[in-house]
């Protein structure tokens, strides 16, 4: 017993004498994931790849130091990447579950994560109450971006809220908080905040300079729109399905019932080639002309309109207003009649 309270003793002065002190900025990622053995995970940042390992046994581990903490995503091919937050302790991840606990930060995740879970499987029950459902969800949703204004969780929960929120709220809530004002990707989200409040319902529309799919010849919106008539303007690619099923499903529809009263009009975007649209053109209901505005980059019409995503279908009055942007499926229709009970 002596020898081993006399070892115990040595040990800890040991420690003493090394002046050795526990790292604070310390992480640990203990990670799992099935079916992945000798795969590759990756700790990547917005920027660049933070770190690398390898799965064994089904198991995988990251070590090292952080400070400040930082939002970073774990990524393995075949498995979705998920969000964690980087900080001292140790973190447990597990690919199946996507959320990640052990520290402040990542458990406070988790807890926020189950309850919106469980009013989003609440909301599948036949007969859900989903107005009710959908309040609490953002009930829920603005009480923790509230408990953790100016932190990493906050940061992630504004970035859900920014976007319905008008853009005067989203410049004071930046100014409060540098972090959020730091953040690329909410930057680049008020860019396109300002350009669509510029081109939002009520303010005039902007013409767009292409080429015409089938002629190749130059074409601009501007030789559809203040013809006398309204315009619907379809934002598309070849690739995008959603786009193909509002063209089989509703565009061609409507365009038959609305002949000689509604002008259509398609804009190709995000395109590899002209040859993909035309291509696709010939597989689709389209009788409408199709503007060719090639790919990606800071001179697609999408940029303009502060457009995120396809398809984006909007509602141009004969005098150039934009009367209705982001309508799909049978909103298309309400947007049409209502404008043509103006004339």
């Amino acid at each position: 017993m002596k020898q081993i309270l006399f070892a115990a003793i040595a040990a800890l002065a040991l420690v003493a004498c090394s002046g050795e002190k526990p790292n604070p900025n310390a992480y640990t990622i203990n990670g799992t994931v099935t079916g992945a053995d000798g795969e590759t995970v990756y700790l990547l940042t917005q920027e660049d790849t933070l770190a690398s390992t390898t799965v064994q046994n089904g198991a995988f581990t990251f070590n090292g130091d952080v400070e400040p903490p930082k939002a970073v995503r774990v990524f393995i091919s075949r498995q979705l990447n998920s969000l964690i937050f980087l900080e001292p302790g140790v973190i447990t991840f597990n690919f199946a579950e996507g959320v990640a606990s052990g520290t402040p930060l990542n458990d406070a995740d988790k807890e926020l994560n189950d309850k919106l879970m469980a009013i989003e499987k609440a909301s599948q029950v036949e007969n859900a109450n989903n107005d009710s459902l959908n309040d609490a969800f953002n009930a829920i949703l603005n009480e923790a971006g509230v408990e953790h204004a100016g932190d990493l969780l906050g940061l992630e929960i504004f970035k859900i809220l920014a976007m319905t929120k008008p853009l005067a709220e989203i410049d004071s809530v930046m100014k409060l908080y540098p972090t959020y004002a730091a953040d690329p990707v909410l930057q680049d989200f008020v860019e396109s905040k300002k350009v669509m409040e510029a081109t939002a319902a009520g303010k005039p529309y902007i013409d767009i300079v292409g080429v015409d799919a089938n002629t190749g010849k130059e074409f601009k919106l501007s030789d559809v729109v203040a013809k006398g008539k309204p315009v619907i303007v379809d934002f598309w690619a070849s690739w995008c399905s959603p786009c193909r099923a509002e063209i089989n499903k509703f565009l061609s529809k409507y365009a038959k019932e609305y002949k000689n009263k509604v002008n259509f009009v398609g804009i190709a975007v995000w395109e590899n080639s002209i040859d993909d649209t035309k291509k696709a053109m010939g597989e689709l209901p389209i009788s409408w002309p199709v503007l060719y505005a090639g790919g990606r980059g800071a001179d697609s019409p999408t940029e303009g309109y502060g457009i995120n995503g396809i398809p984006h279908i909007m509602l141009i009055a004969p005098d150039g207003t934009i009367l209705a942007r982001d309508i799909r499926g049978t909103g298309i229709k309400e947007a049409i009649d209502k404008a043509l009970a103006k004339k």
